[in-house]
């Protein structure tokens, strides 16, 4: 540093200040596990979506890397355990429809199919089997239309005979509600208030029905 005192153009006293150095300039190290310094980014796109809330879930912080390129990069190492697999169901236009999973192969099954294909009315069900892209087994069974209308026939009349037995009495709203005398088998009551009817709990709408009646009646719940 320097100094010198005059006299200025007006006859003032004045000093200048003089400094004087050696020039210098600053280099921005590369960061490295143990130098703090610089580095770029992959990309220079600006990110719209925000960013999660900080938590402390363990197995999910990994640490930061540079590439070749001096840019900042983070390893995942991710792991799929999804192993669902869904179906997709499509009907034919003869009697089958195909079974296609998510990740595996199209199987038609056929149900009811007609004697010219091999299963005539008269036939027998049958199984089949087969495996999906993860080598889970898929058994497919069909049955003639004889069968199913055999089948369809006896759970109508079962229902018939079901509801012809059951006859609506009235709503309760609390166990001492259901009738201790003169019951009759069949005898039913909706629960109106949920609560322990019978010694069960129940839900409203649920159905309390005599499978015992008389002076000494026994319920069940449906």
């Amino acid at each position: 540093m320097y100094q010198l005192t005059g006299i200025d153009a007006t006859g003032a006293n004045r000093t200048w200040t003089e400094f004087k150095g050696t020039d210098t300039s600053y280099s921005l190290p590369v960061m490295t596990d143990t130098v703090l310094g610089g580095a770029k980014l992959k990309y220079n796109t600006t990110q719209t979506t925000g960013a999660n809330p900080v938590t402390t879930t363990v197995d999910r912080t990994y640490a930061v890397q540079k590439n070749s390129d001096n840019q900042l990069v983070v390893n995942v190492p991710w792991i799929d355990t999804n192993n669902n697999t869904t179906y997709t169901f499509t009907n034919g236009t003869d009697g089958s429809f195909t079974v296609t999973p998510s990740n595996g192969t199209a199987e038609k099954v056929s149900i009811g199919k007609p004697a010219s294909a091999g299963h005539a009315d008269t036939a027998n069900s049958a199984d089949s089997a087969t495996n999906d892209a993860q080598g889970h087994s898929i058994n497919l069974t069909y049955a003639t239309k004889k069968e199913m209308d055999s089948g369809l026939n006896g759970l109508d009349s079962k229902i018939s005979a079901l509801t012809s037995a059951l006859v609506y009495k009235d709503t309760v709203n609390k166990s001492s509600d259901l009738p201790t005398t003169n019951v009759k088998v069949g005898d039913v009551y909706v629960v109106a208030t949920a609560g322990m009817y019978a010694g069960q709990a129940c839900e409203n709408g649920d159905m309390i029905i005599a499978k015992v009646g008389g002076n000494t009646p026994e319920w069940t719940i449906v």
